[in-house]
């Protein structure tokens, strides 16, 4: 689903105890243990607790709580305070909030009204006993009226003796409760709830309608579905009056931001898809989504006022509620009236087409007017389905943003952006040097792919652009000697950036240089690098000049924006509108004839005369002054006193020839009151001293000293012994005046060892106490020594013998003294066995299995001859490739079978592979049939002979 909901901010505030300082100079009038957590206020809610964080208090404590800095993606109007007497969040009650103005002020609590945590004990008898100058947030039961009431410092309301009481500053308002425990910050109490929640109370900010942008409100649009909201996509808005649809009314006189996607889980602002501002037009003008809106984030969107009360032509009262709803459209274009021709706007990506893999292209992101319908931001979007081997497709944009294919190019739903064609071919070939090999070297050639469309590629609107893929199949080599072309072609590794092919002279056919079309194929490498690779070939010692080309089959070879309907403009609509408008001249007199062109405006300062320049004349139409008035007279009507939280302002009265003022002026606002604590005490004459000053007094006693009392007697009681992890102790079991100490003393800790267990070699001795820390038990781990080794000149003699005995854990390995061979006898004197001697002739007393390698392949193949003698192969595909790798001398085995549907062949045996009288075999062509490749190498080649037919 996608919903609108107020700015909120994270889910939890972070909160722990370095936020939370204690000091024993308040008057708190609590001893115990409090918990503490805190929340966010948005316009509508609160977010979930803090983490509850425990206080120690007594009565004489002071609170200092700092809250941590909100994020820049945060819309906070307060961060709550609450506590409990218990450690549950479910039983949490608000003290005080914090003003977003205030966070980076300490909050400071010291006064005995804070921790009012029951019913009982934050009750008042009527609305005359609550405290005159309370804490911002602090909530009371009123008994005489049965409801709560919190204070809000900033409030300005009329009292009516029920849901607004009155208070020195600021005022009491009814709320439901003081509770604040939140479990799911959608439902009622939340901070996260849909603006379209029927009778949903919002906390709405005033604003002065002095013609000035005001401070505004912060939407979150969510989009909470799994897939993106699209680039382009509008925002909707409507302002309503008294809940009545006046969006006309506020037409250029409401101010619409984007400020950035906001990611709903971590709550981080992205700020780089933002726009500036735009005045609100509900018919011409609207916030756009610059780019695609992710799954699982919210547009930030910010509306504010900016007009002053005569703009709405007086039918708006003060004090009146506005209200905004917002919502998503599609991207169907803004019906532009009066616009004629398709224009593209000189912003993001312009539509341009550009290839993709396969038979598809990409039109790229960009704004402009379609068929007299604008369209902003739209992104970027694949046309698919494209027809091979076809010279002309045309890829049609639409007024709803959509883009399309279609062969024909008059179709009139649509405008032309460009026409690809897919016809199958070959690139331009390009030089890149010279190579001289002979029979002892082989080419080899790097090639790094491309990402940009080759930059002298003849439609520069696209040439040099990176937003493409890049789409070509396989690439052609060519070597030129003389006049004569051989040619080679290699497929290219999907996906990647750069290539390394070794070429034998046997890769190449003879052939000829093709004439292509310089549009065709739109990418050349991004380099090509040779070299000369030390390896017998078949090449005769030659130079050859190096062509490398692209092959393109099934995708996008050539694109041309010179058919396109649309025209690349400099500018937005905006900006072209302006460009037009009629230009004013000032100076003193008449203009000059030849100054300005038609329609231009021309005031004459010295007598306020306006002319206007009308086929190549100045022409005087009209004159701004007006006649000599009567001078006023100004008086002032009266001077108020206003409460301290209203602005000061002036009103002027009267009429125009006798105005009046009146002034309303702020009472200050009341000081805080003053602090008392106690400084020193000490003993001497009575006297009281205050050290501190009028507002915050320390009072320092000195008072008379007692009487002396008698001399008191101290002896030792019992001494008993503790735990070592016990701390001492000592108790008077006596009296004041005859003290009898009894003293508690720990013991040593008693220490034994435990286990000791032999660990892997190469491991850390480690020691664990598996007891306490009074009785400590070790148990030791110690590491095994490593096995020795034999080094490279290392060696080791066996003098011969007959058969050892082998315990059960013992293999014997000897030489035996009859024949000299090596042996081995299994542990518990078990069987002798000899061990193998490549000089010597071997007897097997089993069967000597052997290791049969499936080799997977598609239509090139090459065996890695290291892993077996023997292989399998499977052919589902016409083999072009046949080649091996780390051949060694030994007799190696193909067995080379036909799927089930036969027929398959391998046209492609590297030089390595040898036949008798250098005739090639022909394969069994059967299905299921197989064919058993004999090959003994020397090395260098493989000598083979096929037996067919299994």
């Amino acid at each position: 689903m996608a919903y609108v909901q107020y700015a909120s901010g994270r889910t939890k505030l972070p909160f722990n105890t370095s936020n939370v300082t204690i000091t024993n100079d308040g008057s708190l009038g609590v001893a115990g243990t409090i918990y503490l957590s805190i929340q966010g206020e948005n316009r509508v809610g609160r977010n979930k607790n803090s983490v509850l964080v425990p206080v120690t208090l007594t009565a004489t404590s002071k609170l200092s709580i700092t809250i941590p800095p909100l994020l820049n993606s945060e819309d906070w109007q307060n961060v709550i305070v609450s506590a409990s007497l218990t450690n549950d969040v479910n039983t949490l009650t608000q003290i005080v909030k914090v003003n977003v103005a205030d966070i980076g002020i300490p909050l400071i609590l010291s006064s005995e009204r804070i921790f009012k945590l029951t019913l009982n004990d934050r009750t008042v008898a009527n609305a005359s006993s609550l405290p005159l100058a309370p804490e911002y947030g602090l909530i009371r039961y009123v008994a005489a009226l049965n409801y709560y009431y919190e204070y809000d410092k900033f409030s300005t309301k009329v009292p009516d003796g029920l849901n607004v009481l009155s208070a020195t500053v600021g005022r009491w308002y009814r709320v439901a409760s003081s509770d604040t425990y939140i479990s799911d910050t959608t439902l009622p109490g939340g901070c996260d709830r849909d603006i379209r929640t029927p009778d949903l109370k919002v906390t709405i900010p005033d604003y002065p309608v002095d013609g000035s942008k005001g401070a505004g409100v912060v939407y979150w649009m969510r989009n909470d579905y799994t897939e993106v909201i699209p680039s382009g996509t509008r925002v909707s808005t409507i302002v309503k009056l008294y809940e009545e649809d006046r969006s006309q009314l506020f037409s250029g006189l409401i101010v619409l931001e984007l400020l950035g996607y906001v990611n709903l889980t971590t709550t981080v602002l992205d700020t780089s898809v933002s726009s500036g501002e735009i005045l609100f037009d509900p018919n011409k003008r609207h916030l756009t989504l610059t780019e695609d809106l992710p799954s699982g984030h919210a547009a930030v969107v910010r509306v504010s006022p900016k007009f002053r009360i005569e703009h709405l032509g007086n039918v708006v009262p003060f004090g009146a509620k506005l209200s905004v709803n917002l919502q998503f459209v599609g991207t169907t274009g803004v019906y532009s009236p009066g616009v004629f021709g398709n224009v593209i706007y000189a912003e993001y990506d312009k539509w341009r087409i550009v290839p993709e893999l396969g038979l598809s292209c990409r039109k790229l992101k960009g704004s402009g007017i379609v068929d007299r319908y604008e369209l902003n931001a739209i992104g970027e979007d694949s046309i698919t389905g494209l027809i091979p081997q076809t010279a002309a497709q045309y890829i049609y944009l639409t007024s709803n943003s959509t883009a399309f294919s279609n062969t024909s190019n008059d179709l009139e739903s649509a405008v032309i952006r460009a026409v690809v064609g897919t016809v199958d071919g070959e690139g331009i070939a390009t030089s890149y040097g010279n190579i001289t090999v002979n029979s002892t070297s082989k080419v080899g050639i790097t090639i790094y792919y491309p990402t940009d469309i080759r930059s002298n590629y003849p439609d520069t609107t696209i040439a040099g652009v990176s937003k493409g893929v890049f789409n070509a199949s396989s690439v052609i080599f060519y070597l030129k000697s003389g006049s004569a072309y051989y040619r080679s072609e290699k497929v290219i590794s999907p996906g990647a950036l750069v290539d390394t092919f070794k070429l034998d002279w046997i890769d190449f056919t003879a052939s000829s240089l093709p004439t292509v079309a310089a549009n065709f194929g739109l990418y050349k490498p991004t380099s090509v690098s040779t070299t000369v690779i030390a390896e017998a070939s078949s090449f005769s010692t030659t130079t050859y000049e190096v062509f490398v080309a692209f092959k393109y089959i099934n995708t996008v070879t050539t694109i041309d924006h010179s058919v396109s309907q649309l025209v690349e403009t400099i500018a937005n609509l905006a900006e072209i509108l302006d460009s037009i408008s009629t230009q004013w001249f000032t100076g003193s007199g008449v203009p000059s004839s030849g100054l300005g062109i038609n329609n231009d405006l021309y005031l004459n300062t010295t007598n306020s005369d306006i002319y206007k320049k009308v086929n190549d004349t100045w022409t005087l139409v009209a004159s701004i002054k007006g006649q000599t008035g009567a001078s006023p007279t100004l008086s002032i009507a009266a001077v108020n006193s206003v409460s301290p939280t209203t602005p000061a302002n002036v009103t002027l009265g009267g009429t125009q020839l006798a105005p009046t003022l009146t002034f309303n002026i702020p009472q200050g606002i009341q000081g805080e009151a003053a602090t008392m604590q106690v400084g020193s005490v000490s003993t001497g004459t009575p006297s009281v001293t205050n050290s501190g000053t009028t507002d915050a007094a320390i009072l320092d006693f000195v008072l008379p000293a007692g009487i002396p009392g008698a001399a008191g007697t101290v002896s030792v009681g019992t001494v008993t012994a503790l735990n070592p992890n016990q701390s001492p102790t000592v108790a008077n079991g006596g009296t004041g005046n005859a003290a009898v100490l009894n003293f508690g003393l720990p013991r040593s800790p008693a220490f034994t060892v435990g286990s000791v267990t032999t660990g892997a070699s190469g491991s850390n001795a480690s020691v664990i106490n598996a007891g306490t820390n009074g009785d400590i038990v070790l148990n030791f781990t110690i590491p095994q020594g490593a096995a020795g080794t034999l080094s490279a000149t290392s060696s080791v003699s066996l003098i011969p013998s007959t058969s050892p005995s082998t315990a059960s854990n013992v293999i014997g390995v000897f030489a035996d003294s009859t024949n000299n061979r090596l042996k081995y006898r299994l542990q518990n004197n078990g069987l002798v066995h000899a061990l193998a001697t490549t000089s010597l002739p071997q007897q097997y007393d089993g069967v000597q299995g052997i290791n049969i390698q499936n080799i997977t392949f598609s239509t090139t193949l090459s065996v890695d001859l290291s892993l077996s003698n023997t292989y399998s192969l499977t052919l589902n595909n016409d083999v072009s490739s046949f080649d091996t790798i780390n051949l060694k001398q030994a007799t190696y085995i193909f067995l080379i079978k036909q799927d089930s549907t036969g027929g398959r062949i391998i046209s492609g045996y590297s030089s390595k592979f040898k036949f008798p009288n250098g005739t090639v075999p022909t394969l069994s062509s059967a299905a299921n049939k197989t064919d058993m490749l004999t090959c003994i190498s020397d090395g260098t080649s493989l000598y083979c002979t096929l037996t067919p037919g299994f």
